[in-house]
C-alpha cells in the first residue's frame, strides 16, 4: 500500500508531499519525498520499462517529433 500525509508538505511550491508505503510486516517507512520522485525513483527503478513487446518483439524505434 502506498500513501501520502498531505500535512507533510516537503515543497509548498508544488505542493508537493512525503510518500509512504507499508511493508509486509505493517512498518511504515518513507519512500520518497514526492510524488515525482516516487514514480522517477521507486517505480521507475523496481519495476524498469520494458524494450519488448508482451510477445517478444522489440519495439519500434522512437520517433522524433519536431516542431516547424
Amino acid at each position: 500500500m502506498i500513501g501520502w500525509d498531505p500535512e507533510e508538505v516537503t515543497d509548498p511550491s508544488g505542493p508537493e508531499y512525503a510518500v509512504y508505503g507499508v511493508t509486509r510486516m505493517e512498518q511504515v517507512v518513507r519512500v520518497a519525498d514526492s510524488f515525482p520522485d516516487f514514480v522517477e525513483g521507486y517505480v521507475f527503478d523496481r519495476y524498469p520499462k520494458s524494450t519488448f513487446n508482451m510477445d517478444g518483439t522489440p519495439f519500434a524505434p522512437h520517433r522524433v517529433f519536431q516542431r516547424r
